[in-house]
């Protein structure tokens, strides 16, 4: 679903904006993909927005064979906080290669935040450590409503896994990490 909206983004804009990635989310409600968004970066310029907004608004339903009610605006709160403890709605996949180890897994983890939590910071490692304070793990979801990561698609480079995070402080949302992070993978959402 979120190859067909870029697809359809692209051949309307011609190319996507520059200022930083723009990711396209599957939004999962009991297990099955409910609806199609859009994550913006902060710092994306006006112009651009309204360069979206106005390719959104002429997406027809064939574009994703009819199984989605286009149109209707979705809440950005659920996926916003801010919160403490986060996990993962459709699964986090790893930027890197790592043993089976959960202590080398949990620092490809930090490693995806720097990307989101502090990119302009002069040493984001840092930022991360102080502001992490645990990491879970699992194949199996944190949440009843959520999909196993085993019933994603698996290949050798993509081992789809499930993360709950807690910070010390509360972070502001929406959190959407990984290696396909723009493509949906990686959502995450509070919990507290």
């Amino acid at each position: 679903m979120t190859r067909a909206l870029e697809g359809t983004l692209l051949r309307s804009l011609g190319s996507m904006p520059a200022a930083g990635q723009i990711a396209l989310l599957a939004i999962p409600d009991g297990g099955r993909i409910v609806a199609a968004g859009i994550a913006l970066p902060r710092r994306l310029s006006v112009a651009d927005r309204q360069r979206l907004r106005s390719a959104l608004t002429g997406i027809e339903r064939e574009s994703f064979g009819g199984s989605m009610r286009l149109g209707q605006r979705l809440t950005a709160a659920p996926w916003v906080g801010p919160a403490r403890s986060w996990i993962t709605v459709t699964p986090y996949v790893r930027e890197g290669y790592a043993s089976r180890s959960r202590s080398d897994r949990r620092k490809l983890v930090r490693r995806s935040l720097r990307y989101i939590l502090a990119p302009d910071d002069d040493d984001p490692a840092a930022a991360v450590r102080n502001l992490v304070q645990d990491i879970e793990i699992s194949e199996h979801p944190f949440a009843p409503d959520v999909r196993p990561a085993r019933d994603w698609p698996r290949t050798a480079a993509m081992l789809p896994e499930h993360l709950r995070i807690v910070f010390s402080e509360p972070v502001l949302g929406p959190l959407i990490i990984g290696r396909d992070r723009r493509l949906g993978l990686g959502l995450m959402r509070p919990v507290d």
